[in-house]
């Protein structure tokens, strides 16, 4: 409750997030990211993070849709490759139900 009044910009909250997943706190570290993306939600960051979030919980859903943002809202595109490439073996592990 307390985390969603602080006066924490998108790139803070990213950080935060970060530092989160480094102590394997996915739920945590997604908490973050959402709020990132709340106060930034054309970033593309936060949706990265969301992701990372996802996959460390083995989230695959979630891992997919935190990709499929990020690429959407990126213009780096050796990112969007590096993303599409996620996405592709998102979606196949989906498929085979692992």
């Amino acid at each position: 409750r307390k985390l969603a009044e602080a006066p924490l910009d998108s790139i803070s909250l990213c950080a935060a997030g970060d530092i989160a997943l480094l102590l394997r706190e996915p739920v945590i570290a997604k908490r973050f990211f959402e709020l990132a993306a709340k106060a930034s939600p054309e970033w593309y960051r936060p949706q990265l993070g969301i992701g990372s979030a996802g996959m460390m919980n083995f989230d695959f859903d979630l891992a997919l849709k935190g990709y499929a943002e990020a690429r959407a809202r990126t213009k780096n595109e050796k990112l969007t490759r590096m993303l599409s490439g996620a996405i592709k073996e998102l979606q196949q592990i989906l498929r085979i139900g692992l």
